[in-house]
């Protein structure tokens, strides 16, 4: 539990669609090596192997654009995300992408190999194990038991090690439950202040941000989102149209969040921004539900922000 963040592993990454596992992690990555390298990047390679899932999806499922980003120095929630490719070969960054066999015990396994301007190079091997989260395991020939140096400065909440933590196990979180002294919104601050050792305001300020974003996703979607390479067109409008001609069964809740999970879900498939909570797959699961009910009952910003800090306790443990 010491590494266990609610900003870095429970709600979030804020991101690009389409993918948190491919895209966002890719982005990730790209970034790792190119603080790794120190340098620019003039050409990269990154080997997958043919039995897991980068060898065919590295391309629709944005692996190919967020390495492409994360190698430029662009950020997850960058508006260029999508032409990051056409960029970098604007800027002379050379990119191939090798299918061969090798040793791999996870499916999401990245070897690369980076080289910089001045002829440097860098060679990892990372993974993307779910909601935007990576891992090196090999760097220049060496094994990587412990990479927190590598990958905390990439999260939103950089965690510290031997954190003192206000629970450390579920009996110590029943113990505080039970006393009746903090709810779970205080609990979750501690938390969360004490493992990235930051204030209880950056703390309040990351859960009002993360909420904001997952509301303007739902306008976003419902307002109208297009984009060409998806399956299914624009549709979380029809909710409404169907509610209004009575076709649905009468309950204001229930189709205010089939219609704001499905718009958040448009919004992550257009390209538009997110929160993955902790997926992309699931983006519109904890939003979709939680900003109909501050609507239907006339919540504060604050009261929402508490939720989602509830949320991500829950999701901790």
């Amino acid at each position: 539990m010491s590494e266990v963040s609610i900003f870095n592993n429970v709600i979030g990454p804020v991101m690009r669609g389409p993918s948190s596992s491919h895209t966002a992690a890719a982005v990730r990555i790209g970034q790792m090596a190119r603080r790794m390298l120190g340098e620019e990047p003039v050409h990269a390679i990154f080997r997958f192997d043919p039995s897991g899932s980068l060898a065919t999806t590295y391309r629709g499922q944005g692996s190919a654009m967020g390495l492409a980003a994360g190698l430029l120095g662009m950020a997850v929630i960058d508006s260029e995300l999508v032409n990051s490719e056409k960029e970098a070969a604007r800027r002379g960054l050379v990119i191939e992408y090798i299918i061969e066999p090798f040793n791999t015990t996870h499916p999401n396994t990245y070897r690369s190999v980076i080289t910089g301007k001045s002829g440097q190079t860098v060679e990892f091997t990372a993974l993307s194990t779910g909601g935007g989260i990576i891992r090196l395991t090999e760097l220049n020939g060496e094994i990587i038991v412990d990479d927190l140096d590598y990958i905390s400065p990439l999260m939103p909440v950089s965690v510290i090690r031997n954190a003192h933590l206000p629970f450390n196990n579920f009996a110590g979180f029943g113990s505080l439950i039970e006393s009746g002294s903090k709810s779970l919104s205080d609990i979750a601050r501690d938390y969360e202040s004490s493992i990235g050792n930051i204030t209880e305001k950056d703390v309040n300020d990351l859960a009002l941000f993360h909420y904001r974003i997952m509301k303007d996703a739902i306008t976003s979607g419902l307002t109208g989102t297009e984009f060409s390479d998806r399956i299914l067109h624009r549709q979380s409008n029809l909710i409404g149209i169907a509610s209004a001609n009575s076709r649905l069964i009468p309950s204001e809740l229930t189709n205010d969040i089939i219609a704001s999970i499905t718009a958040i879900m448009e919004t992550k498939s257009s390209m538009g921004v997110i929160v993955a909570a902790p997926t992309a797959g699931s983006c519109g699961t904890l939003g979709g539900t939680l900003i109909p009910v501050v609507r239907l009952m006339n919540r504060s910003e604050s009261q929402a922000r508490d939720a989602i800090l509830a949320a991500g306790l829950v999701g901790i443990l």
